[in-house]
């Protein structure tokens, strides 16, 4: 058995599978087909879903896009309360960015029911 790792998240076990990211696979779908299926939004959502908590600076480390794409981005999925900016309790300079609950729930049970099941 190998193990496919979600985007650097949760692992499951599947036979004949090697450890696999969808942002890594939403990436070489877009290479190869030159499309785009990886938005910013979508980026950022994945990367906050699996990594809570992070920096902004963290985050945009991870994108490929601009940093005036990248943080205004960043900032409408804030006023809109997809992802919720908390002051880093570790520094109080900085802050940390998480999904609300609600969506966190509900892409974790995604997660659990459709992507675990293929």
């Amino acid at each position: 058995m190998l193990k496919i790792n979600i985007l650097g998240g949760r692992e499951v076990k599947r036979q004949g599978v090697g450890s696999v990211t969808i942002t890594v696979l939403l990436r070489t779908i877009e290479r190869v087909t030159q499309t785009k299926c990886l938005t910013c939004e979508c980026e950022i959502i994945l990367s906050v879903f699996y990594n809570p908590n992070v920096s902004a600076g963290y985050l945009y480390g991870e994108s490929r896009y601009s940093s005036t794409t990248f943080y205004g981005t960043l900032k409408r999925l804030t006023e809109t309360g997809v992802v919720i900016c908390q002051t880093d309790p570790n520094d109080r300079r900085s802050n940390v960015y998480s999904l609300n609950d609600q969506f966190q729930r509900e892409i974790g049970e995604l997660v659990q029911t459709k992507l675990v099941s293929v």
